[in-house]
This record gives structure tokens, C-alpha cells and sequence, in this order.
């Protein structure tokens, strides 16, 4: 849990214009998924961000503006604007 909260504080400090981020709802308490949640929507009109989960429930905490489904080898693009 530590190791996730360090390498986002990193991410936040180096400040890049493309993140990538795998699973960030695994094995992190909801404090810091709602402030990680919180900062990926603010900065996301000056970035490119893609997230990789598992988890349905994300788009809740996190306004995307595209979701890409891979299900049984086909690949979707899911506008959500």
C-alpha cells in the first residue's frame, strides 16, 4: 500500500503529460483512491491519462472520457461524452 501511495507522490512530482496507471483501486484505502480519484480528474483536461482495471465501479470516483473494452479478443471504444 505504501509503495502505490510513493509512486503516485512521484508522479505528482515529476509532473509528465502522459500517465499510465495499472489497477489503482487495488490495495489502497478509499482515503487515498478518493484523492487519487480527485487529482486525476483535475489535471485531466492538460493530460493524457489511461488507466487499466478491473473494477466497473471506478467510473463512479473517476470521469473518463473514453472507455476501451477487449472482450473475447474484440476490442470496443465507448464514448462517454
Amino acid at each position: 500500500m505504501k509503495k502505490k501511495k510513493n509512486d503516485f507522490l512521484f508522479l505528482i512530482i515529476i509532473n509528465p503529460c502522459f500517465i499510465l496507471l495499472d489497477e489503482i483501486d487495488s490495495g489502497i484505502d478509499f482515503n487515498s483512491f478518493y484523492f487519487i480519484t480527485n487529482y486525476l480528474n483535475s489535471i485531466k483536461k492538460t493530460k493524457y491519462i489511461i488507466i487499466i482495471t478491473h473494477d466497473k465501479k471506478i467510473n463512479k470516483f473517476l470521469f473518463v472520457d473514453f472507455y476501451i473494452l477487449i472482450r473475447n479478443q474484440k476490442i470496443d471504444i465507448l464514448s462517454c461524452l
